[in-house]
Order: structure tokens, then C-alpha cells, then sequence
């Protein structure tokens, strides 16, 4: 099992304009997931945090709330307590899921 981590950012109107928000944190932290359940999960997601893409990348999905025009992002990351060579399934799932 691979571990993963998937943190929020809330982000109101105000913070924008501010450049940071408060309302921030994890979803969970340390979260174990099969292979294929984490190329489904990273299939949700629609960026990647850098280009190329590397194994040392992480995954954002955005959404804004209508009513409240606050703008939730939540990032998928490979956890850092996961052993160093998980590193390459990390790697073969983003592949996996379409971000290569």
C-alpha cells in the first residue's frame, strides 16, 4: 500500500486579493491506497504542480462553490513517510492516469 496525503485551501474573494488564506489544512495525512485505487483517485485530479512531470509532483483538483464564491483546491500528495522506493509507483501511477 502506498501512503498519500490530501490537504485543502479554501479561498474567499478577499483572500485572493489578500494572497493567502487561513481555512487550510489536510483531509487526512498518511492515508494507505491500493495502486490501482490511487491511479482512480489521481484521475479526479486536473493538474499537475509542475512540468515536465517527475515523480516528485503532486496533484490539485479545483472547485468554487457558486452561492459563496469560495474556491476550494485540494492536492493529492505521496506522503513522506511512505519507504523511499515507493517513489516509483508514485511515478507509474501519475504515468498510469494520463500525466507523463
Amino acid at each position: 500500500m502506498i501512503l498519500i496525503d490530501v490537504t485543502y485551501a479554501n479561498w474567499t474573494q478577499a483572500d485572493i486579493e489578500h494572497g493567502e488564506t487561513r481555512d487550510q489544512g489536510f483531509v487526512f495525512q498518511d492515508e494507505p491506497i491500493s495502486f490501482k485505487g490511487l491511479v482512480e483517485l489521481m484521475r479526479g485530479y486536473e493538474s499537475v504542480s509542475n512540468f515536465p512531470v517527475d515523480a516528485n509532483c503532486w496533484l490539485s483538483s479545483f472547485n468554487t462553490d457558486i452561492q459563496s464564491g469560495i474556491e476550494t483546491v485540494h492536492n493529492l500528495h505521496f506522503s513522506s513517510r511512505n519507504k523511499p522506493w515507493y517513489k516509483k509507483y508514485w511515478w507509474l501511477a501519475l504515468k498510469a492516469a494520463g500525466f507523463k
